[in-house]
């Protein structure tokens, strides 16, 4: 159950019924502890259980990063946004949620749901992160930089911030 337990706390959960988390943690290890690729029975086998546990939001999230894996990148989006239904406030969940638009080339929604996680989560640092590195990749510089500027200012002793603000690379070692 301990995989549970760290990927619920992870997701800001931690609230799923123990019948919910027995299943989830199942299906977590039969996916998660194989190297060989994520076929389709492992992923209707998360879609059979989400039919036994519809309210749990865990897995609706790792169906989702399955799907993205197996890169089935519009039914990897329904789930995450059947996700955020459930938890409507969790951080993570719409940061999966905005980089599986971006990797639909769908910036204009992905850029939706930051401001929506950005007004939800002023202060996080992923938050800021995602925005500026949106921002910069489009037309709109000015927000890109003040948001990184937000993520130096709360966390000013963080190098790499501070070199992703100036344009350099990370030091090789």
């Amino acid at each position: 159950m301990a995989t549970v337990s760290v990927l619920g706390f992870i997701l800001g959960s931690g609230n799923a019924a123990a019948g919910d988390a027995r299943r989830f943690d199942v299906l977590q290890q039969s996916s998660a502890g194989t190297k060989q690729p994520i076929d389709d029975e492992t992923v209707e086998k998360y879609r059979r259980e989400i039919v036994a546990a519809p309210r749990n939001a865990n897995l609706q999230i790792e169906l989702a990063r399955l799907l993205v894996k197996r890169a089935r990148l519009p039914e990897a989006l329904e789930a995450y946004l059947r996700a955020l239904a459930l938890r409507p406030d969790s951080e993570n969940i719409e940061l999966a949620l905005a980089e599986t638009y971006r990797r639909v080339h769908n910036d204009d929604e992905a850029r939706k749901i930051l401001q929506l996680a950005r007004r939800q989560h002023p202060q996080s640092i992923e938050v800021l992160r995602a925005v500026g590195s949106l921002e910069t990749e489009a037309p709109y510089a000015d927000p890109a930089i003040e948001a990184l500027k937000a993520a130096v200012k709360a966390r000013p002793r963080q190098a790499a911030l501070k070199r992703v603000c100036a344009g350099t690379p990370p030091p090789t070692e």
